[in-house]
């Protein structure tokens, strides 16, 4: 494969490549494929170390779904609609900017833009969204890896050992917390502007860049410690004109970063995002070939050859891709993301002598004078890093390879790197493999109930933010989830941070219906009450009873019974004098 190849080669390798990326999506989620995609989302069943095991760590998992469903759907539907008010989310009222009191994951509600422009349902559009992610990943590795080297098969290999791999997909509950296809392809596009000096290809690093920073703070962390090593070599590289050209991109990229960090700053400035009392690193036997943030077998082979091999670049004419420097920023990442002391996640949150690093780690002394470094509960997810690193390397190692060997010797070999990726990767069943992650179908539609009870609140003409009763932290995912649908600001919670206005609708809720409690409520803008039926919930019939006491001694003044349901009953929190102006939309 030395000599170029012809673009029927090229088209013969692409079509290859979109076989097995759309083989390797159905490996991943055909079981929920089978099942309604507006109903049911891929879920972990079953994981190497038994985590799931507990039913506590899968509700807690489903918890996280509905909310990153939630979050993902609707930053879709506000960018598509309104995107002045990104930031004002619907959960938490009143806080303001309540999008900032977690991971923001505007890069992947970019993505899922067009599916729910054509769906309009929030769990159909997170699902075709978190496929998108995966397909752009793969994607994006077989384009640096092709660029780089000029060997499609290689491109291949590398972005099945990416985009498939258990610590890039394994945690199917935070999909946009370990994607890094944005610094990939920014990498494709860096090194074409070092070298060809073209707007089209600062514009496409811009764009990188910009979707990297709006996506999840872990990413960015661990690609900006793989970027580190290499920008030595690509600022070397760069002439005048390039220079003039990464002139007009970094003040891009610092605006874009003012304007998605700076919610978070003032919310850190005013003590709302506290540092964490509880840092989780990776221990160290996960890297063992049993642990699950093992490499594999196939990864460190292939990048101890791209170390070891000659220039495995596009040509000779052209400078070697940054192998050293890919391997130190991947083990930098892995610096600071190891030194656990052992056991899963949640043996930690119940000892806490089982988080944080058990020797000199460097996260630890960066986070005492870098912003934001000390609000990251898991710097386990760093790994991350080193697994890019690793997949770029691999992928020049397979190009290594296949370079060295006659045409038709190098078609054999580079099928048989491929088959070996594949079953390395996926580890199917019919070889007799346990695969490392699988996933089954998880419901997490809102009852049919309380979907049409919304809709019979807005057919009253009723609007405005929601009290929900009872006031939870836990258990909320369901309340925002539902909230994609009705997309009425709400008082539930599911967030990394709680607002300080959090505590104080709790006690107001707590004190109802004594007419102080009523007037702080309306006073804070809430115009609804709602108050959620079920076993689950025995106090809910003596809540209900004592609104619908105060609403009829009222008269319907202070409060009016608007809807009730085997599922919830609503009541109007009428505006002072009984004026209709209190059902405005959300503010």
């Amino acid at each position: 494969m030395s000599a170029p190849m012809s673009w029927r080669s090229e088209v013969r390798w692409a079509l290859v490549g979109a076989v097995l990326l759309i083989a390797g999506l159905y490996a991943v989620f055909g079981e929920v494929w089978r099942h309604e995609l507006d109903t049911f989302v891929p879920t972990e069943i079953s994981r190497p170390d038994g985590v799931l095991a507990s039913g506590e760590v899968r509700e807690l998992l489903l918890g996280d779904q509905r909310f990153v469903a939630w979050l993902v759907s609707r930053n879709a539907y506000t960018l598509l609609e309104d995107p002045g008010s990104l930031y004002q989310a619907e959960p938490c009222f009143p806080a303001d900017g309540a999008l900032a009191l977690g991971e923001p994951g505007i890069t992947m509600g970019l993505i899922a833009m067009p599916f729910f422009f054509l769906s309009g349902d929030p769990i159909i559009t997170y699902n075709l969204a978190l496929v998108a992610l995966v397909a752009l990943g793969c994607l994006a590795m077989y384009i640096l890896v092709r660029g780089w080297t000029g060997v499609p098969a290689a491109g291949i290999v590398a972005a099945l050992l990416y985009g498939f791999h258990e610590i890039k997909i394994g945690d199917i509950g935070h999909p946009y917390g370990y994607d890094t296809s944005a610094f990939v392809l920014g990498l494709f596009f860096a090194t074409r502007l070092l070298d060809r000096a073209r707007w089209r290809d600062a514009v496409g690093l811009a764009c990188c860049g910009a979707f990297l920073l709006a996506g999840s703070f872990y990413p960015t962390l661990s690609c900006l410690l793989v970027a580190v090593p290499l920008l030595p070599s690509f600022l070397m590289r760069a002439g005048w004109r390039a220079w003039s050209r990464i002139a007009v991109v970094v003040p891009v990229l610092f605006i874009v970063g003012a304007f998605l960090f700076e919610p978070y700053l003032a919310l850190r400035a005013e003590g709302v995002l506290a540092p964490r009392a509880l840092q989780f690193f990776m221990p160290w036997s996960h890297l063992a070939p049993s642990g699950k943030s093992f490499p594999g077998w196939t990864l460190l082979v292939l990048a101890a050859v791209a170390l070891i091999a000659r220039n495995p670049g596009n040509s000779s004419d052209t400078p070697a891709p940054p192998r050293w420097g890919l391997l130190l920023g991947g083990l930098l990442a892995l610096l600071l993301a190891g030194g656990g002391q052992g056991g899963d996640f949640m043996e930690a949150v119940r000892n806490p002598e089982f988080a944080g690093p058990s020797f000199p780690n460097p996260y630890p002394w960066l986070a005492g004078f870098v912003p934001g470094l000390d609000n990251l509960r898991g710097p386990f997810g760093l790994v991350m890093g080193a697994h890019l690193a690793l997949s770029i390397l691999a992928g020049l190692g397979a190009a290594s390879l296949l370079k060295r060997l006659s045409h038709r010797s190098a078609i054999l070999l580079a099928i048989a790197l491929i088959a070996v990726a594949w079953v390395d990767t996926f580890r199917p069943p019919g070889l007799g493999f346990s695969p490392r992650v699988e996933y089954g179908p998880a419901n997490i539609k809102p009852p049919d109930g309380m979907l049409r009870f919304f809709e019979d609140l807005r057919a009253q003409g009723n609007a405005g933010p929601i009290l929900e009763i009872p006031v939870a932290v836990f258990h909320s995912s369901h309340a925002v989830l539902l909230s994609a649908y009705h997309r009425r600001r709400t008082s539930h919670c599911y967030t990394s941070y709680l607002p300080p206005s959090f505590a104080v609708v709790e006690e107001l809720a707590s004190r109802l219906p004594a007419p102080p409690a009523l007037a702080g409520l309306r006073e804070m803008g809430f115009t609804t009450i709602i108050v959620h039926h079920g076993e689950a919930q025995p106090l809910a019939k003596v809540v209900v009873e004592r609104l619908r006491v105060v609403a009829q001694q009222s008269a319907g003044r202070e409060l009016r019974l608007l809807l009730a349901s085997g599922e919830a009953t609503a009541f109007e929190l009428r505006p002072e004098h009984g004026s209709r102006d209190g059902g405005a939309e959300n503010p």
